[in-house]
């Protein structure tokens, strides 16, 4: 009994802990297909995403710093009050993402070396934010993307 006790409360924790959608891929083209809805059953065309573009700031305190205030802003701000949102980041430095992040999104990298950027889409279009207020106003647009999504599917 203690054992069905203890892996019952853990599946609680750890379901509890992480609600939100993480997006597993291992290279830019993988991560478009999915965002074209190629891995999912319902074609994933009326999912939220939220992709945080980064530089990992290394040799860098400060930039590392910046990456791990965005990460904590998302979550609090984002991840935490939309279960719904399937989120992700990208080391946009890694070869395996440059032209992902550059070509196909259209992030300016070059501007990762002083904070991150981010990404909200849905059903092909968003938009990514760059700089000082980018976390507060991705998260203010998440109910309207919300809306369009349940619309889309209703």
């Amino acid at each position: 009994k203690f054992l069905i006790c203890a892996v019952l409360l853990l599946a609680f924790m750890t379901t509890s802990v992480h609600s939100w959608n993480k997006i597993e891929h291992a290279n830019g083209k993988e991560l478009l297909h999915i965002l074209e809805g190629g891995y999912y059953q319902d074609g994933g065309l009326h999912r939220i995403y939220v992709i945080l573009f980064y530089n990992p700031g290394v040799g860098s305190d400060n930039l590392r710093a910046k990456n791990d205030e965005y990460r904590a802003a998302v979550k609090a701000q984002i991840l935490d009050r939309w279960p719904n949102v399937h989120y992700t980041e990208v080391d946009a430095t890694n070869a395996d993402y440059v032209r992902f992040a550059e070509d196909v999104i259209g992030v300016n990298t070059a501007e990762l070396i002083h904070a991150p950027s981010i990404l909200i889409m849905e059903y092909g279009q968003g938009v990514w934010i760059h700089g000082p207020e980018a976390v507060s106003r991705i998260a203010r647009y998440v109910p309207a993307y919300e809306e369009r999504a349940r619309h889309a599917r209703s």
